[in-house]
C-alpha cells in the first residue's frame, strides 16, 4: 500500500511538473519574436534609439514580446539591412534615413536636397505632415513600412590645410570625402574635388594627406575623433537635411493584433521624440569639444547662409533627374507654405 502511495505520488509530481514546463514553453513559444537591428553603436543618436525602441516595446507589452537588438551593424551593413527587412529577415530597423531610403529608391533623396527647408522647424513639419506621409509611403512597394522619424542634426564641411570655409568658393580644390551623391554633387559645383575613402580609413587618410576633409555631419567627426586631424570646421546648419527613421517590415507590422500594433507603433513614436529631442543638444556638445580640441569652428552668420543656399540649389537639375520633377515640385510647395 505504501509503494502504491509513492508511486502515486511520483506520478503526481511527474505530471505536474510536465504541466508547469509545458506552460512554460507555450507562453515562450506565445511571444512574438521582433529582430530589430541598426548599423550604429548604443552609445550613437540611431544605435541609442534602436535600444529605447527594444525597452518602450518591451515595458508596453510585458511578457508577450522577445525584442532582439542588433546593433553595431552585427548583422548587416547599411545596403543589406534593407534588403533583410524588405524580406522579412528581420522585422524592425533604426536607419539614417537619408543612406538607407534612397538604397530603396532615388525619390527619398527629396528630403535632402540642399537649401530646400529654412529651418529644422520647417523641414520636421513638412515631412510629417501630409506630403511627406505621401512620399513614406512609397517605402510599401518594397514592404517596408515608416513608422517613426527624427531630425539628424547639422551638416559641417571639414579640413586640415589651415582654410577657413567661409563661403562655398572656399572649397575650391580641396579633396573632401562627401556623405553621400548630395553631398558629392554639391562638392562638384562648388570646385571641390569629390573622394571615395571608405569609413574606416578616413582617420588615416587625413593623417597621411590622402583627403584634405570632410563633408558630414559634425556628430560623426566628434565621435570618431576625426576632428584630431582637422584645422577648421564650418558649421553648415541645415543646408543638407537629413532624417532618421524605424521602420518595419509592412507585411508584418500589418500581420501584428491591432493592440500589439499600437503599442510597437507608440513604442517607436516615443523612441523618435527622445532621441530627437537630444540631436541640438549632442550637436552643439560636438562643436564645444571639437573647439575645445583646437580645430578652429566658425558659424555661418545668416546673412550669409542665403548664399549657401543658392548655391545648394543649383545642383537640383541634377539631382532631379533621378528624384523626379513632380517630388521636387510637391516639396517646394510644401515648405513654402509651411514657412
Amino acid at each position: 500500500m505504501m509503494r502504491t502511495k509513492m508511486n502515486m505520488r511520483v506520478v503526481f509530481w511527474l505530471v505536474s511538473l510536465f504541466l508547469c514546463v509545458t506552460t512554460v514553453s507555450v507562453q515562450a513559444a506565445d511571444k512574438i519574436v521582433i529582430k530589430a537591428t541598426s548599423i550604429q553603436m548604443p552609445t550613437q543618436n540611431i544605435g541609442e534609439g534602436l535600444m529605447k525602441l527594444k525597452a518602450n516595446i518591451e515595458a508596453k507589452l510585458p511578457g508577450r514580446v522577445d525584442v532582439r537588438a542588433y546593433h553595431s551593424a552585427q548583422l548587416y551593413t547599411q545596403t543589406e539591412e534593407i534588403a533583410a527587412l524588405s524580406r522579412g529577415e528581420i522585422q524592425m530597423a533604426a536607419v539614417i534615413g537619408t543612406g538607407s531610403l534612397p538604397i530603396i529608391s532615388p525619390i527619398f533623396q527629396v528630403i535632402e536636397l540642399p537649401g530646400m527647408f529654412p529651418s529644422k522647424e520647417v523641414f520636421m513639419k513638412v515631412i510629417q505632415g501630409p506630403t511627406g506621409k505621401e512620399l513614406w509611403a512609397q517605402c510599401e512597394k518594397k514592404n517596408i513600412k515608416v513608422v517613426s522619424l527624427w531630425e539628424a542634426g547639422r551638416t559641417q564641411i571639414s579640413n586640415r590645410k589651415g582654410i577657413e570655409i567661409k563661403l562655398p568658393k572656399d572649397s575650391m580644390n580641396l579633396k573632401i570625402r562627401p556623405a553621400g551623391k548630395t553631398y558629392a554633387a554639391l562638392l562638384e559645383a562648388w570646385g571641390a574635388m569629390s573622394v571615395n575613402i571608405a569609413s574606416e580609413e578616413q582617420y588615416s587618410a587625413l593623417q597621411q594627406g590622402v583627403m584634405d576633409g570632410i563633408f558630414t555631419a559634425v556628430r560623426i567627426i566628434h565621435e570618431r575623433k576625426l576632428y584630431e586631424n582637422l584645422t577648421n570646421l564650418t558649421d553648415l546648419g541645415y543646408l543638407v537635411t537629413r532624417c532618421t527613421g524605424i521602420l518595419a517590415n509592412n507585411k508584418w507590422y500589418n500581420s501584428l493584433q491591432p493592440d500589439v500594433r499600437n503599442a510597437v507603433e507608440k513604442a517607436a513614436l516615443e523612441a523618435a521624440e527622445s532621441m530627437g529631442a537630444v540631436v541640438d543638444q549632442d550637436d552643439e556638445a560636438a562643436f564645444k569639444a571639437i573647439a575645445g580640441s583646437g580645430t578652429k569652428v566658425y558659424r555661418i552668420p545668416e546673412k550669409d547662409f542665403k548664399i549657401w543656399q543658392e548655391a545648394g540649389r543649383k545642383v537640383w537639375p541634377k539631382l532631379s533627374e533621378k528624384i523626379g520633377r513632380e517630388w521636387v515640385d510637391k516639396f517646394v510647395q510644401a515648405s513654402d507654405k509651411t514657412r
